[in-house]
């Protein structure tokens, strides 16, 4: 998903890119429950959490994808896994939730790899870098309210809500902007002149709305997973993603991660498995 919004964003506006990805993915949603023969009914007992839960993504989606814009892909991608590092400060600051002294030591680390992959220098921080970073943060909110839910909601009005609630946001933002698609001058594939804006030749289109059943694929994947395998024998995968990026950014851009990016790689996955596999033992 990362590597065909950095590839898209060359012409699409990230405001767009957001807005494609949740339609799509709500789109796939109904789809499948159509051919499930599942009624899309779906009544949540805690609405506004619910709500918040979609806001928390939109959020953290449209920061990735900005960030994308700018900096490598393996660092917006990495700095996208540091939310289960602040979820706990989360829980402790907001919740009293305390964590044993094992999950501080991987935190700890964790942001240890967040100020190489931050890289301070003359200019103190990459302010792209840092709404990279305010990915993770908005993400790890979504998961401390989606815990929050767990055995309240089932994992389909959860998911009903944060595709629907989200693609309303997603559309508000986009009306806000004046429906900013492109700026179709500058864009990597300009339409025919014939043709109006707002369309593009179709496998460009195709490749963009594949993100929305890459997030439904994602979501499944994962629920999967724990279906299978506890929170902390699964999540330490997640930053198996990172080296798949990697391998995207010198595939497709030649970008090849500095000693900065494998550094933090390093801390912020050593820090991050350490907190999912430590997080609730006591």
């Amino acid at each position: 998903m990362a590597a065909i919004v950095k590839w898209g964003s060359l012409g699409f506006s990230t405001e767009f890119l957001v807005a494609t990805r949740f339609g799509a993915g709500l789109l796939a949603f109904v789809v499948i429950g159509l051919m499930r023969r599942q009624a899309f009914l779906y009544r949540a007992s805690h609405p506004i959490r619910c709500s918040l839960v979609a806001a928390s993504w939109v959020g953290g989606i449209f920061c990735c994808y900005f960030a994308i814009r700018f900096i490598p892909l393996t660092d917006a991608v990495l700095l996208v896994y540091t939310a289960p590092i602040f979820a706990p400060l989360l829980n402790w600051l907001f919740l009293k939730k305390t964590e044993p002294p094992s999950v501080w030591l991987g935190i700890g680390l964790g942001f240890v790899g967040v100020v190489f992959v931050l890289r301070p220098g003359a200019d103190v921080l990459q302010v792209h870098a840092l709404i990279g970073l305010m990915s993770g943060l908005l993400f790890a909110i979504r998961l401390v309210i989606n815990a929050s839910l767990t055995g309240t909601e089932s994992k389909e009005v959860i998911t009903f809500y944060s595709l629907g609630v989200g693609w309303l946001i997603c559309l508000g933002v986009l009306a806000l902007t004046g429906v900013h698609v492109a700026n179709w001058e500058h864009h990597l594939f300009p339409p025919q002149d014939w043709l109006r804006p707002w369309i593009v030749y179709p496998w460009v289109l195709l490749a963009v709305a594949t993100l929305g059943v890459l997030c439904m694929l994602q979501a499944w994947f994962t629920s999967a997973a724990y279906e299978h395998a506890s929170v902390g024998e699964a999540g330490p995968f997640r930053y198996v993603g990172v080296v798949f990026a990697a391998l995207l950014d010198w595939l497709c851009w030649g970008q090849v991660p500095d000693l900065y990016s494998v550094l933090g790689f390093v801390f912020i996955t050593v820090g991050g498995i350490w907190v999912i596999t430590h997080e609730g033992k006591k």
